[in-house]
């Protein structure tokens, strides 16, 4: 993923300090339950990759708060959370289908995962069209997970595919239900009980990575037009937030999150919006806060997320005025 190798890991919860590390070494790590990877505990590691000025921000700040450098990503995925587990599991199964039968991929080409509570993870390797590092890679990603899962019925959490997002390692122990985030197979995906895949998940188990030596033109094109669309939509936004005289204007839908907050799947790219809209049209930081967080928390959000999604709203609309 040309420089873009380093990224983060918390030992611990996502309350804990974020660590520099070079990415795919620890995700193998914990694929082979390394000893250093300590899978018997909480741990997470970066969704996204980046160069070394991440590397550089991250060992002078101890955070990853105010970074707006480019990233890289090794996987693109997905996230199903569901408090009906049994639910989640079938619309895994669905997006699973769907990427084998839409772009014809081997079953030891993605990783699928128990994530150890309400849900299960799926990871897609870039290798397979290797996307060019950039500032807006990771909104790709999300507009690119989010069209497959559209063309499977399936709802995500696109939460995941935040820039610089704590994800839950592979092996690593969940704290509250104790079971390990495990990888399955497809066919343990798509024959085996939950109650079976939970029983597996009791335990960590060594795993291979894949090994991609081919390019999919499918998946290359669907990145391509995801790329345009994230394009598009902020030729569109900016458009949109100002009237004829150059002002900003207020969202409808701004007013809804506010009034009404967001299901989950798209609560935080609500807010993120949401925010910004407000940040446009001159909300200072404070009066965002106070608007949106109660209805935040009512969708579900936790209160760190809150915080992060609009003080990264704010920043943004900010830094796109200074250029």
């Amino acid at each position: 993923m040309n420089d873009c190798v380093y990224g983060f890991r918390i030992r611990g919860s996502v309350q804990e300090r974020r660590w520099s590390v070079e990415l795919s070494q620890a995700f193998a790590a914990h694929a082979a339950c390394d000893p250093r990877a300590e899978v018997h505990r909480e741990s997470y590691l970066s969704a996204f990759c980046f160069g070394r000025d991440f590397h550089e921000h991250l060992s002078a700040t101890r955070s990853t708060k105010k970074f707006r450098g480019p990233c890289g990503a090794c996987w693109v995925s997905w996230d199903i959370d569901r408090e009906n587990v049994e639910g989640a599991l079938l619309d895994t199964r669905r997006l699973w289908q769907t990427l084998q039968q839409e772009f014809t991929l081997l079953a030891e080409e993605v990783l699928i995962f128990f994530s150890g509570s309400k849900g299960f993870h799926l990871g897609l390797p870039t290798a397979l069209w290797q996307p060019t590092p950039s500032e807006s890679l990771h909104r790709i990603t999300r507009q690119f997970a989010e069209d497959i899962a559209n063309k499977a019925g399936t709802v995500i959490d696109v939460g995941i595919c935040d820039q610089v997002r704590a994800f839950r390692a592979p092996n690593s122990k969940h704290p509250k239900t104790g079971l390990h985030k495990r990888r399955l197979s497809a066919e343990q995906l798509c024959t085996l009980s939950l109650s079976e895949i939970q029983q597996l998940a009791e335990q960590p188990a060594k795993f291979e990575l894949p090994v991609i030596k081919r390019h999919e033109a499918k998946l290359a094109a669907l990145w391509a037009q995801a790329e345009s669309t994230v394009q598009d939509k902020c030729a569109s936004n900016t458009r949109s937030l100002v009237d004829p005289d150059g002002h900003e204007q207020l969202h409808r839908a701004t007013l809804r999150f506010i009034q009404e907050g967001a299901q989950n799947g798209e609560r935080v790219n609500r807010l993120f919006q949401a925010a910004a809209n407000l940040t446009g049209c001159g909300c200072p930081r404070e009066l965002l806060h106070a608007l949106f967080r109660e209805s935040a928390l009512d969708s579900g959000l936790a209160p760190g997320e809150v915080t992060r999604q609009i003080d990264n709203a704010f920043a943004y609309v900010k830094e796109d005025a200074r250029v």
